[in-house]
């Protein structure tokens, strides 16, 4: 009770209560009116998202925040990375996509206010982002060979992750799936775009595309001057293509 004219009460548990107010005046009448008074329960915040992610690769926070006698009017998400708060105000949607441009371990939080102002209690997860491979391959041909290329993976993993699928698209409408291919180029004498999509044991997945110069088949000939017999004529060797390639033995 109260003898207050305009008192403030907390209720410690939610619910419909009904308070009466007694006036009574200097002649000594007395009034009385009952009236019914909610006291809302704090919503309560909740979210889901996946196990792990990696760097780079935007990630799924899923809202599930629910209240009972009200409507949760805004959500204010903090993704433990330094970044300011994100607040989402209704009718949009709380659901959100959020990309981390660093690895390492987080704790995101949420939390959501209804219709009332009632503020819910701070909702946690940690969640772990995985460093992204860095992709890269080097290339070399085969002596004698025309057409023939070697491909070497030279991706680099953070210590104790490891690359485990390749996808390769050699230009020229072929693909390969090993770590190290060698591919056979029909047409030569031409350059291919290459691409590596390198994808680790996490899921985590980098792609590069780099120019590769297949050499045309050598072609040679010479010439020579019409002597007599017993004279000597000089022979004029010619290295047609590849043009500009160096000769070891003539």
């Amino acid at each position: 009770t109260s003898s207050l004219r305009n008192p403030a009460y907390a209720y410690s548990v939610a619910g419909n209560y009904n308070v009466s107010l007694t006036i009574t005046d200097t002649s000594g009448c007395v009034n009385e009116v009952v009236q019914e008074v909610v006291i809302a329960p704090y919503p309560t915040a909740y979210f889901t998202l996946g196990t792990a992610s990696c760097q780079n690769v935007p990630v799924f926070f899923n809202d599930s925040s629910f209240t009972t006698n009200s409507l949760i009017n805004s959500w204010v998400w903090n993704f433990g990375d330094g970044t300011p708060d994100s607040i989402i105000i209704a009718p949009n949607s709380p659901d959100i996509y959020y990309m981390y441009s660093e690895s390492g371990d987080f704790t995101v939080s949420l939390q959501a206010i209804d219709t009332a102002g009632c503020i819910s209690e701070t909702f946690y997860r940690y969640f772990s982002v995985r460093p992204t491979p860095i992709a890269g391959f080097m290339t070399s041909d085969t002596a004698c060979q025309t057409g023939i290329i070697h491909f070497q993976d030279t991706t680099y993993h953070e210590p104790g992750v490891v690359g485990e699928a390749w996808a390769w698209d050699f230009g020229d409408g072929s693909f390969g799936f090993s770590q190290n291919p060698v591919h056979s180029y029909i047409q030569t004498g031409q350059s291919y775009d290459v691409e590596m999509i390198i994808t680790d044991q996490f899921g985590c997945s980098d792609t590069t595309t780099q120019p590769v110069e297949v050499k045309p088949s050598m072609v040679i000939s010479f010439a020579s001057n019409i002597a007599c017999e017993g004279s000597s004529t000089e022979l004029i060797a010619n290295l047609i293509q590849p043009q500009n390639d160096q000769v070891a033995e003539w």
